[in-house]
């Protein structure tokens, strides 16, 4: 990656983030988890170049978010192949998918420990500076509000300091490899399996509903109807995920079954 001031910036802020659009990544190379924004600002505040990012508290990567100082934003282009990243990021959610292995981007370290990616045209590494939460009251235009509700939760605004900004070399080569690959896997595997529990007269009902929160994520209340529907019709569906995604977690909540030597089954099929 090649820095590069970021106060040099030429690019039209309304047509790069309200056309091209952004990915907001956080996290670090242990676990990190991107999304698809194209609402935000780019700006100078408080003397600092700054963006302002909005992220709804429902979303995967809010979490990460809120667990690291520094966040970066991604700038892919405008080509086919950047829409479809943007699409799937922005309607896939990382607590089902590898966002990374499913569109083949290839995650990049930054100074900080964030994550970047090779195929972006540009990337800015941020550091939180402030942040508030929108509520109802707070709109001074109540027509807006129509963006919320049903569309979501309302928006926590982030201001954040641009620290780094690179221009990563995009290697063509590298990636068309990256997408032959991934044709040779949808061929090889359809795109999405089934994930079944099945019951049995051993395990206890709270180790499965612990394996369904944690595993595959499940909030108490869904993690509680799975464990019901089990225990009464024998097997239920967990979720649907990518052949990878299931087939990794059906292996973790059996090994955590069989380290408390419980014979918890649970299987994945193509649907």
């Amino acid at each position: 990656m090649e820095k590069f001031d970021v106060k040099t910036l030429n690019d039209n802020v309304f047509e790069t983030i309200g056309k091209e659009w952004i990915l907001v990544a956080a996290g670090n190379k242990k676990q990190f988890n991107m999304m698809t924004a194209s609402w935000g600002c780019l700006g100078w505040l408080w003397n600092k170049p700054v963006a302002v990012v909005f992220i709804r508290p429902e979303r995967y990567t809010h979490g990460l978010i809120e667990e690291n100082e520094y966040m970066t934003l991604s700038f892919l282009g405008q080509s086919e192949e950047a829409r479809k990243i943007y699409n799937f990021c922005g309607s896939k959610s990382g607590r089902d998918f590898d966002k990374a292995k499913e569109t083949g981007l290839i995650p990049v370290e930054t100074d900080h420990g964030s994550i970047a990616f090779e195929q972006a045209r540009m990337t800015f590494e941020c550091r939180k500076l402030f942040k508030d939460t929108m509520t109802a009251e707070k709109f001074l235009d109540k027509s807006l509000l129509q963006w919320y509700g049903e569309k979501g939760g309302f928006h926590d605004v982030y201001v954040v300091e641009i620290t780094n900004a690179y221009k990563i070399r995009y290697n063509m080569a590298q990636e068309q490899t990256a997408i032959r690959e991934r044709q040779k896997t949808r061929l090889r595997e359809p795109g999405r399996y089934v994930v079944m529990m099945f019951n049995d007269d051993f395990t206890p009902m709270d180790f499965v509903v612990n394996i369904l929160e944690t595993v595959f994520f499940k909030s108490a209340e869904e993690a509680e109807t799975i464990m019901l529907k089990v225990h009464r019709e024998e097997k239920a569906v967990v979720g649907i995920y990518s052949y990878d995604i299931a087939k990794s977690k059906v292996e973790k909540a059996m090994e955590q079954a069989r380290s408390q030597k419980y014979p918890l089954k649970l299987t994945y099929m193509p649907e």
